[in-house]
């Protein structure tokens, strides 16, 4: 049911996201649909506009998914291994113009899913719920980037936790195994799972041989994923894997340098960051600052509806986020996209509250949280800083980087609120957990 109702939310941030920022998206596959239909050449072709190659996805994105091994193992090249294996060495565009929105539409429905399990949001609550994150600007932000291999990772993680909290009493033993495992091939996909995942490797806070051994491998690969590649890889992966738009025929091929590319090494990410810290310095500090201000109160609305049930629950919420944070430090100080970031550290810290605290199949009810009364479905109250964050905005602005200055305020606006919500969660489980017999 909750995927029913988050998918018109998606469908707006789509229409919000991307045809008011960007209406070559549409134009051009259009016009060149016409056109072939037609007989004629696209005049948007013509222009060559990257919408012509890529029609709704974004190059930096889709340049991730072209990397591959087949010269040799370099960082961010899972992805496009794994294509590889099924589409060859052509890959259509239009999939892929599926798969990424298919892929941040699971995301999306697992952390509303994940909320349930470890809240008291039941039937119209959480129907609500859903409708309101699915609008924006948590769901904007995976919208945004859709196509990016975090969601990728975070979706891993949360398919690792659910099949582990399956697995019979006799296997219980296997779920540090698919912590391992996932957080190898989230290693592979993106190199800073290294430091971001680590609370999620020592989920249940254990030191084991098999742990050690994989850090010690993860260790290794990250430092051969530090440095630069060489333009003779790049070359290489560009002609062997390309992306071709049967529309009008164009192709996209992997573009290696320019920015803060998969190709180049941990320092020149860290050089190049750094000197633009320096050289903007309360700039950069208000930026991180705008996008930190939104992410607490993310933080602060999924722990009022999750204290209603269990406070230690809310609690580890917050330690979890925070462990991710102090982990990932070296990779927030090399990065611009704060808010991204950070919608992904709540993401896989709540996965791993609803591993901790949820009941597993081995466990059967013995870790389940009381459902005797549905006190967090009637406190309408939790919600009004969400209602405030999607009527904030922003709306047709990129937020993945940071919020823009005119929804600041706004933003402060909601934290205050959101203070609020989970103040009053706190008076009001207090006063139920008092009065209960």
């Amino acid at each position: 049911m909750a995927s029913d109702l988050c998918l018109p939310g998606i469908l707006l941030d789509l229409h919000l996201g991307e045809l008011v920022n960007s209406p070559a998206c549409f134009q051009s596959l259009s016009a060149d649909i016409a056109a072939n239909r037609a007989g004629l050449p696209s005049i948007v072709t013509a222009k060559n506009y990257w919408e012509a190659r890529t029609v709704c996805l974004d190059p930096y994105w889709q340049n991730q998914w072209l990397k591959h091994y087949d010269f040799g193992l370099v960082k961010r090249g899972f992805l496009g291994a794994f294509l590889k294996v099924f589409t060859g060495d052509e890959i259509n565009v239009l999939v892929l113009n599926l798969l990424f929105p298919l892929i941040g539409f699971l995301l999306i429905f697992a952390l509303i899913f994940t909320v349930r399990e470890v809240s008291l949001l039941r039937g119209k609550a959480l129907a609500v719920f859903a409708v309101l994150l699915s609008i924006r600007p948590v769901t904007k932000v995976i919208v945004e980037t859709s196509g990016d291999p975090l969601h990728v990772v975070a979706l891993l993680c949360f398919f690792a936790i659910f099949l582990g909290l399956r697995l019979p009493s006799s296997q219980v033993r296997l779920r540090p195994l698919l912590h391992i495992a996932v957080y190898i091939v989230a290693l592979l996909i993106y190199e800073g799972s290294y430091l971001l995942l680590l609370p999620f490797l020592f989920f249940d806070r254990k030191i084991d041989l098999a742990r050690v051994v994989c850090l010690a491998a993860s260790t290794v690969l990250l430092i051969g994923f530090s440095r630069p590649e060489s333009a003779e890889i790049g070359v290489n992966i560009a002609e062997s894997l390309t992306m071709f738009n049967p529309a009008n025929g164009l192709s996209w091929a992997y573009q290696a340098g320019g920015g803060v590319s998969p190709n180049v090494g941990f320092m020149f990410n860290a050089k190049q960051e750094f000197a633009r810290y320096l050289d903007q310095p309360t700039g950069y500090i208000f930026r991180a600052f705008r996008s930190f201000v939104p992410s607490i109160s993310v933080g602060l609305i999924f722990g009022s509806f999750m204290r209603f049930r269990s406070r230690d629950s809310a609690i580890s919420l917050f330690r979890e986020a925070s462990f991710i944070f102090i982990f990932g430090i070296p990779f927030f100080l090399i990065t611009h996209d704060y808010f991204r970031y950070w919608m992904f550290v709540i993401c896989i810290a709540i996965f791993v509250v609803y591993e901790r605290f949820a009941p597993s199949r081995a466990e059967g009810n013995q870790r389940s949280m009381p459902l005797e009364t549905v006190r967090g479905t009637n406190d309408w109250i939790c919600f009004v800083p969400l209602v405030a964050f999607v009527l904030v905005g922003p709306f047709a602005e990129d937020v993945r980087t940071w919020f823009p200055e005119h929804a600041f305020f706004g933003s402060l606006f909601v934290l205050m609120l959101a203070c609020l919500g989970y103040a009053w969660s706190e008076f009001r489980s207090q006063q139920l957990d008092h009065a209960s017999p």
